[in-house]
């Protein structure tokens, strides 16, 4: 992930770090005294503590050389994939944590955001569009909205240095941040994949996670913390709402695992411990986060005209809420919009997704949200709160998991059906409405769905 240990120094070793509060430059110090405008930044947590001798002349907060233009680009993904013919699965957030700016020593009122954002030679790359009255979030970064100059190699060469602003409104301050000692922390994570996902290199998992213990009485000297986990998997890779569940900086953390986390790779707590001897000793711990190979099976080996046929599916990895039973159905009679290019079009990152299981009408969504159609010719477009896109040169096809378990609106990738987790062949022949095979109407007809056998058994069954 991008942090502020980031701006400490430059790749020959250099420190060239800067932070401006208001008028101040705050310069770079590793000898962790961080006093007389100066700022450090802890090993390990990547905290920045910013020290002010005296009260600033504004709210404006900026991270000098916070990262390259080529780096930014690199992280952020913009393409998402080789194949235009789905729905890009990377997920960017700014992870950033300004509470020690909610109230002054003094007990002064809270402040609010303004704005916060990346900026080269005074351009506003993006406004994050932070909550004003939140100073702990994360909030996603959308690559189809951040200034077009950013994919300029012309207008922001590779080599450019990238600040990070954040305004804060201090009204309420006299207009000032008074003096004081800031912890701070601003980092961007990176989550999902591309292109289909198998090669490891294809997988995105950027991202680092705070442990704030609490004593666990008074006196006792025992501080204590959790931390969970989410496995990622084939449909929950490619939803925002997975890493929306996270919590990176808590007594209680939630992490994202993507790949087998065991032996050295394994999920690990580091203690940084000054002894009495005044010797600094890392101590560590950990436990291993395993994913699991999935098994399909049958209820017996032959059946007969009218018999119940029960599929059990076993996969840890499915098994997402370890409180709820975990439910998969069958994608039935959804679409896709597809642009004349091929690609599918995307509102905020995700795709329009047309429902025709009524075939009277045609109901759009995106990301779930009913959608209203308006306008005719060039001017139709599809409607979601104050978001609209036009589908002047869009066509409706069917979606390529219709028919399947599994989730609408992902679309495929060199033949793949990205969307699908179980399919039901007869004699090699996908079991689809309209396929062929006598008296079928097709999976969904028969109201087949994947049910957890209890919550957090990984085990789920269904008929037909």
């Amino acid at each position: 992930p991008i942090t502020l240990a980031g701006i400490i120094q430059d790749d020959d070793g250099t420190d060239t770090g800067a932070v401006m509060v208001g008028d101040m430059m705050l310069n770079y110090t590793d000898d962790n005294d961080n006093t007389n405008d100066q700022f450090g930044v802890d090993a390990f947590s990547d905290v920045a503590r910013l020290v002010l001798d005296k009260d600033s002349t504004n709210g404006t907060v900026v991270f000098k050389n916070i990262i390259k233009a080529a780096d930014l680009r690199a992280t952020l993904v913009l393409d998402g994939g080789d194949d235009p013919e789905y729905k890009p699965a990377a997920f960017h957030y700014l992870n950033y944590d300004m509470r020690s700016f909610a109230t002054d020593a003094n007990g002064g009122d809270k402040v609010m955001i303004n704005m916060a954002g990346f900026v080269y030679d005074d351009m506003l790359i993006e406004d994050l569009k932070i909550p004003k009255d939140e100073t702990q979030g994360l909030v996603r970064i959308m690559p189809d909205t951040i200034n077009g100059d950013l994919s300029n190699k012309t207008a922001i060469p590779d080599g450019e240095m990238l600040d990070f602003i954040i305004d804060f409104d201090t009204t309420n301050r006299g207009d000032a941040i008074k003096m004081g000692e800031y912890p701070v922390v601003v980092d961007v994570f990176s989550f999902g994949q591309t292109n289909d996902g198998v090669s490891p290199g294809d997988r995105i998992n950027n991202a680092i996670y705070r442990l704030e213990l609490e004593e666990s009485g008074d006196n006792t000297g025992v501080f204590e913390g959790t931390v969970e986990y989410i496995m990622l998997n084939q449909i929950n890779v490619r939803q925002a709402s997975t890493y929306e569940g996270i919590d990176p900086i808590s007594d209680g953390v939630v992490m994202i695992v993507h790949n087998d986390l065991t032996d050295e790779d394994s999920v690990r707590v580091n203690y940084l411990d000054l002894g009495a001897d005044g010797v600094a000793t890392q101590i560590a711990d950990q436990v291993e986060a395993p994913t699991t190979s999935g098994s399909v099976s049958f209820d017996a080996d032959n059946y007969k005209v009218a018999d119940t046929v029960t599929v059990t599916l076993e996969d840890a990895d499915l098994n997402t809420d370890v409180e709820t039973i975990d439910i998969y159905t069958v994608v039935n009679r959804y679409n896709l919009a597809y642009k004349s290019n091929g690609t599918i079009p995307l509102v905020n990152g995700d795709p329009v997704v047309v429902d025709n299981s009524n075939p009277n009408s045609q109901v759009y969504t995106i990301n779930g949200k009913m959608a209203a159609e308006s306008g005719t010719g060039n001017d139709r477009a599809v409607i979601v709160g104050d978001v609209e896109l036009k589908l002047t040169d869009a066509t409706i096809q069917q979606d390529p998991a219709f028919d399947q378990v599994g989730q609408p609106g992902y679309g495929k990738i060199a033949g793949t059906n990205l969307g699908r987790v179980l399919d039901v062949t007869f004699d090699d022949q996908l079991w689809l409405q309209g396929c062929g095979i006598d008296g079928d109407n097709g999976l969904a007809s028969t109201g087949f769905t994947l049910i957890e056998t209890g919550s957090g058994t990984g085990v789920f069954t269904g008929d037909f």
